[in-house]
């Protein structure tokens, strides 16, 4: 790991995809997201499928304007945010800082989402283990 002085900040790349190698025979693809660290990379299975169709991979995003589009974006938009903020305090408390340590807090976290009972998502407030179609 190397060791970054104050005017150098390490790099995040945050990308969500899908894998269609991993389709199902329904024709749903599972959605990954890739944390990135100066390089270091590690992958973190979602627990979530999309209809293939319905995946716009170069803005990462369900395709459309459905409530399920909308959940399913708002879900990705709380993961980006959660990564965000987990990388923002490793940062401050200068701890090891790398995708690993990223991923790890936030499997530790759980994906815990900030959405109101009345989404899909939150009627399972600990999403990870759990797949769940759209």
């Amino acid at each position: 790991m190397k060791d970054f002085s104050p005017q150098m900040s390490p790099s995040l790349g945050i990308l969500f995809f899908a894998k269609k190698t991993k389709s199902l025979q329904n024709g749903q693809i599972p959605v990954y997201l890739r944390i990135t660290v100066n390089g270091e990379r590690v992958e973190v299975a979602t627990k979530r499928t999309i209809p293939m169709d319905k995946w716009i991979p170069k803005q990462q995003r369900y395709r459309g304007n459905s409530e399920e589009a909308r959940l399913f974006n708002t879900f990705i938009d709380s993961l980006r945010n959660q990564v965000f903020r987990i990388y923002r305090d490793l940062c401050d408390s200068k701890s090891l800082l790398s995708a690993l340590a990223i991923k790890n807090e936030l499997l530790k976290g759980a994906f815990h989402l900030l959405h109101e009972s009345k989404t899909k998502f939150a009627e399972d407030p600990i999403c990870i283990g759990h797949h769940q179609t759209l």
